[in-house]
């Protein structure tokens, strides 16, 4: 009874996991990085620079897989005193991510953390252009940013409900058979 009882509970464990998304780190040595933006290890840091408009982290061939359903990111911007910049991330020029303002303290750093998520299923398939950014909208230079663990979510391919069922019921009654064999056997 006991081997029966595990064995039901492993199956209904691989079933519930059935449709668990996969993280998938994306391979940043395909993005191109403009003056002030450096990436080691995963990470991508961003440092204000005041003879530009914006900065990026960027790749303009970018493919998204078939079955990805979310690019998300952790991030952290410190806007220096008396900035108005923005972490933003770009699809095919269209900002899909924006988090910053302005900040009205002329001596605190204002920092703002947290984890992005945007949905890529349009994209499924399609060669994007794709990009991390930080903009400015001040004349200071003091503004930094960090995105981290970025991730294109891949959803598994889905088993047929019906042909799992079958299988299922056909190991189950296996599973009784083979019980009720030992309990005769026993007798």
């Amino acid at each position: 009874m006991k081997r029966i009882s595990i064995c039901l509970l492993t199956c209904f464990t691989f079933l519930l996991w059935a449709n668990v998304l996969l993280a998938n780190p994306l391979n940043l040595s395909t993005f191109t990085a403009d003056v002030g933006v450096s990436e080691s290890g995963g990470i991508v840091n961003f440092t204000e620079d005041i003879n530009s408009y914006g900065i990026y982290f960027y790749n303009d061939n970018f493919f998204v897989d078939p079955n990805a359903t979310a690019l998300t990111f952790d991030y952290l911007l410190e806007l220096g005193p008396d900035n108005e910049d923005y972490l933003i991330v770009q699809i095919d020029s269209i900002y899909e991510f924006e988090i910053g303002d302005w900040n009205s303290s002329d001596v605190d750093t204002q920092i703002l953390s947290g984890t992005g998520s945007i949905d890529m299923t349009p994209f499924q398939g399609s060669y994007i252009s794709l990009a991390f950014g930080l903009e400015a909208n001040d004349w200071y230079a003091d503004t930094i940013a960090t995105v981290s663990n970025i991730d294109l979510q891949i959803a598994s391919i889905p088993v047929p409900e019906t042909g799992s069922i079958i299988l299922l019921g056909i190991g189950i009654a296996g599973l009784f058979g083979i019980g009720r064999r030992k309990i005769l056997k026993n007798l």
